[in-house]
């Protein structure tokens, strides 16, 4: 992929370009004049991963895996940004990725893409071309330019779209609304690529999961743990790890360092979801770290759908998943089967209706004007009974949307229409279950009667669609808002096998139905572990002093112990939670034998956090015995239910110096919540001997403080432990407040050097530009230390009207130091309102300038890419100076700019030296091959310019081996260009002769 090289040239030259190459235009077919979106401003355009290919049999099975059309009609033409920088881990399968996400858009025509790893694309004028950006397996993006932050913000909020691809979640680490905007962080893989794992699907019928037709599955890929700002509370759940299937399990297993894998207490291992950002849309989902993932049809379809809901075009319920009146019901793994989704990537799409399938998207078309919506509502309603998952969705939605926007008077005239579904025979599944999620929430008396009857056949573990069909109306009857739908529960209640008995006692925990407490109390005491342990849960879903009461009261069989403990915890929860009543001593006395009890960790830890948030002294004394507690679970899980629970004052008591590790997770804990009453807190645990409690405090002083910590973490600046030292910089580059930068800068002026280098570092990181003169000053100190961390900080503060500054300390710059200066000149340039003119003082300060300096402005000149750059380049390259010249051809090879396709061929044509022709030829070679595919007659131009300049066996190598890189479909459109492909593929290169080496 050739990403070392992109990251060390990135730096210097991602600024540079921003105004001086064009968008490669997305080769897909050309849209009418009409539809052509305005001329795009010019933006570099990074390599396309050229140095990476795909082998042919890879690139065969991603178009075979790609869907035929998409799913929604584009409302207009669409641009979609693939983002693939990655500034941490680089994932192989990034250009895999890079491609299938290329050409779904091309295939389907449901947009149009650009791929770029180029910081420049978050410029507010660049972005706003985009409708999406699709960040693919990028790592770790600091996004430290306030600038493009704000840009990404506003472009969302707007009503544009982000997506996220796998490591996507592992991005922003300094940038909080980042991590927000993405919907969740990356905490570790504790399901590793070579696993087998077990997934469900939140919400079947969920139309983003329309290609897993309504199927749990298993899938060999790695699956993130996700914390953050993750919540059900916020997303739209869509796929997570079926984690009642036994492979998927985690428990009791370590890191290297000794720590759990799994932090989550939950069993919320959430894969995809999609979630409303102001006005915008946000999908995400986990899916691609394999490189197969990519030949997998149905995933494809998923990412497809996704793709499309964030571009506006595909409309899809997102409210968070606990915002649901009515909770889907799961499709879980299959039991038993150890397929993968890889092994049958080769499975049709779900079957599509005939009246659908003859309004397939075609690529060219554009949705015409919607109908009224009572108006789509009442002639959808013809369509719905025979509506299948993995149909275009038109009718429901349409139905939908006239229900949520009608009136209550209309309601009721169309809820007659959709019992009858009900009760017609001949009608799908699908138009049942879709049905009686409407119902739950705007249905009648008169619904109630048919939906008992579906709920009779209701069944958890049944495979058969009458049994799933039952189960949702078991979930309407749990919220239709009507009285009878109590009474219909208790009847279903009395009869029926362990399966349906669980479903409706399921249904009742949703709807509160109390009348129910005495019947429930009988079955709990049952000995079947099924029935009282679902009956445990519902008694505890119906929350009250009476529900607590009643699962108190309980005799369990032995088996039964534990169901009756978690639902006490779960009860006195919902008590304290729901009504706000104080914990019957009863209750309390369970609860603290649970706490003190061989039970599970887990079972002890939520007993334990009960006891906190009821503010019962025998919680804190349970937790503070439980940081000294030889498992380390208990250990940990205690640490972080104080700092959620307990005061910081209250806290600063503990003597944290026993249990370190019990430690971090509690300044960390308390770091996420940012909240200044914590800070005495932070600074006190700074005094710790330990490593990692300092580092933790180091970063709870960076979100919790202000300008008053400055004093004390500055030492921490120059720690004999370098972790902690760069914890010290990264917290005085986070803390707030406007006065925290000018005492930064008046104690960076009278440190001594060791310190003065940091603060000059945390001032870049800061982005202050007022520290340039500091900065300029230090290049200037006979300090060897203090001279790199000026040139280093003026490489990344440098703007607009700095270069005449920058230009100055041309005779002070050490060779050391030459690499940061190039880029100092290069921002400072670039940002100048007129590059001409800056370009034009560069010239002028070669002219007069020192020779041992002018190999730097060689470099810079090769960056800058306008007319009176690329003149003085070549009057170097034709000059009688040889140095200068290698310089330059160098400069130009590492560029891979215009200049380089133009002054490179001429000096391998006609240079001076051997040595220069031979130079001057391979950077065209590697230049013309970061020509994107939308410029292949211009590639295979360059590549046949470039054969009849070369003499040597291994440049007509390099050339052949460019040439058969190509993608079959990008071939050239000449007949022309197409020979002389075959011309240089067909040509063999002669065995060398015995007397060469």
């Amino acid at each position: 992929m050739n990403h070392l090289r992109t990251l060390t040239i990135l730096a210097l030259a991602a600024a540079v370009r921003t105004q001086n190459a064009q968008v490669p235009a997305a080769s897909t077919p050309t849209p009418s004049p009409a539809a052509q979106p305005a001329p795009s401003p010019k933006i570099y355009v990074t390599p396309p991963l050229a140095a990476a290919p795909i082998p042919a049999s890879d690139l065969a099975s991603i178009r075979a895996a790609l869907p035929a059309d998409a799913t929604a009609r584009p409302k207009q033409p669409r641009r979609l940004l693939i983002f693939w920088r990655a500034e941490g881990f680089v994932h192989p399968s990034i250009p895999y990725g890079v491609e299938a996400l290329k050409e779904l858009g091309e295939k389907t025509g449901a947009y149009t893409s650009v791929s770029s790893d180029d910081m420049a694309m978050f410029d507010p004028g660049t972005l706003a071309q985009f409708d999406a950006v699709a960040f693919v397996n990028t790592t770790q993006l600091k996004f430290d330019n306030p600038v493009h932050r704000k840009a990404l913000l506003d472009f969302v909020a707007g009503g544009k779209g982000v997506v996220g691809i796998h490591a996507a979640s592992d991005n922003f680490p300094t940038w909080p609304e980042g991590q927000a905007l993405m919907g969740g962080v990356f905490h570790g893989h504790p399901w590793h690529g070579s696993d087998l794992v077990a997934v469900k699907l939140d919400d079947p019928a969920h139309p983003i999961n329309a290609g897993f037709a309504n199927q749990g599955f298993r899938l060999q890929e790695e699956i993130y743990q996700i914390t953050g700002p993750y919540g059900r509370d916020k997303v739209r759940e869509l796929v997570s790890l079926d984690m009642s299937k036994p492979e998927n399990q985690r428990n009791g297993v370590l890191d290297k360092a000794g720590k759990p894998v799994v932090v989550r207490t939950d069993n919320d291992f959430p894969i995809s979801w999609i979630k409303k950002e102001g006005n915008g849309r946000v999908f995400y989902t986990s899916l691609g770290h394999n490189k197969d993932i990519y030949f997998v049809p149905r995933i494809l379809r998923h990412y497809l759908d996704g793709i499309q809901y964030a571009l506006g075009d595909l409309t899809a319920d997102d409210l968070p998943t606990a915002s649901l009146q009515v909770k889907p019901v799961p499709a879980l793994a299959p039991e038993g089967s150890r397929e993968t989704l890889q092994k049958v990537k080769a499975a049709p799409e779900p079957p599509k209706t005939p009246t659908n399938a003859a309004s397939a998207v075609k690529p060219s078309q554009i949705a015409s004007e919607p109908l009224p919506v009572q108006a789509a509502g009442e002639s959808a309603l013809r369509d719905l009974s025979t509506y299948r998952y993995g149909d275009m969705a038109e009718a429901p939605f349409n139905v939908l949307e006239s229900l949520r926007n009608g009136t209550a008077e209309s309601r009721a005239r169309l809820e007659p229409k959709l019992v009858a579904i009900l009760k017609d025979s001949s009608a799908t599944d699908a138009s049942k279950q879709t049905v009686c999620r409407w119902l739950a929430w705007m249905g009648g008396e008169d619904a109630v009667p048919e939906l008992s009857k579906l709920g009779a056949s209701a069944s958890g573990k049944s495979a058969n669609a009458a049994g799933v069909t039952g189960s949702f109306a078991l979930s309407a009857l749990a919220t239709i808002p009507v009285a009878s739908a109590d009474q219909a529960l208790l009847n279903l209640l009395m009869s029926g096998n362990e399966d349906r008995r669980v479903a409706v006692m399921s249904a009742i925990g949703i709807r509160g139905t109390k009348a129910a407490i005495p019947e429930l109390s009988k079955i709990a005491a049952m000995k079947s572990p099924v029935l009282s342990g679902a009956a445990f849960r519902t008694l505890a879903a119906l929350r009250g002093a009476d529900a607590l009461n009643a699962i108190l009261g309980v005799k369990a069989a032995a088996a039964n112990v534990g169901a009756k403990d978690t639902a006490i915890i779960d009860a006195a929860s919902g008590l304290l939670k729901g009504t706000g009543e104080s914990l019957p001593d009863r209750a309390v006395a369970a609860l603290d034998s649970i706490t003190g009890s061989d039970a599970p960790p887990v079972e002890r830890l939520s007993a334990l956090r009960v006891l906190l948030s009821a503010q019962l002294p025998a919680g804190y004394e349970k937790a503070v015995k439980l940081l000294g507690d030889a498992d380390y679970r208990l250990r940990l899980g205690a640490a972080e239910s104080l700092a959620r629970t307990v005061s910081p004052g209250k806290l600063a008591g503990i003597p944290w110096s026993r249990t370190p590790d019990a430690w971090v997770v509690l300044l960390k804990t308390l770091a996420q919540q940012g909240d200044s009453s914590s800070l005495p807190l932070f600074m006190n645990a700074l005094g710790s001997q330990d490593e990692s409690v300092r580092i933790a405090a180091l970063e709870g002083v960076s979100r919790a403080g202000d300008a008053g910590v400055i004093s004390t973490v500055t030492p921490l600046l120059t720690d004999s432990n370098a972790p902690v030292a760069l914890a010290a910089r990264n917290a005085l580059a986070g803390i707030k407040g406007e006065d925290v930068s000018p005492r930064l800068m008046v104690l960076e002026g009278n440190s001594q050097p060791a310190a003065a280098s940091v603060l000059l570092a945390v001032l870049a990181d800061r982005q202050e530009h007022k520290a340039i003169d500091a900065a300029i000053a230090a290049m200037k100190s006979p300090e060897p230390m203090l001279q790199a961390a000026g040139c280093e900080a003026l490489s990344r503060l440098a703007t607009s009207g700095d270069l005449g500054q920058c230009l100055s300390l041309l005779p002070v710059v050490k060779e050391r130091n030459a690499e940061n200066f190039q880029k100092a000149l290069v921002r400072a340039a670039v940002a100048d309102p007129s590059p001409a003119a800056a370009a034009t003082q560069i010239v002028a300060a070669f002219d007069q300038g020192d020779e041992s300096r002018k190999e730097i402005l060689i470099n810079v000149l090769a960056r800058l890419e306008v007319k009176e750059a690329d003149d003085k380049l070549a009057a170097i390259l034709a000059s009688q100076d040889i140095a200068q010249r290698k310089q330059a051809i160098r400069a130009l090879a590492s560029a891979r700019s215009e200049a380089s396709l133009t002054l490179l061929p001429a000096v391998a044509a006609s240079g001076q030296t051997n040595s220069e022709k031979i130079l001057a030829l391979k950077g065209f070679i590697d230049t013309i091959d970061t020509l994107p595919n939308s410029e292949m007659n211009r590639r295979v131009e360059g590549y046949g310019k470039a054969w009849k300049l070369a003499v040597r066996d291994e440049e007509k190598a390099a050339i052949r081996d460019a040439v058969k890189r190509i993608p079959a479909k990008k071939m050239p459109s000449t007949a022309e260009a197409k020979q002389l492909l075959l011309d240089i593929s067909a040509s063999a290169t002669p065995a060398p002769s015995p007397t060469q080496p």
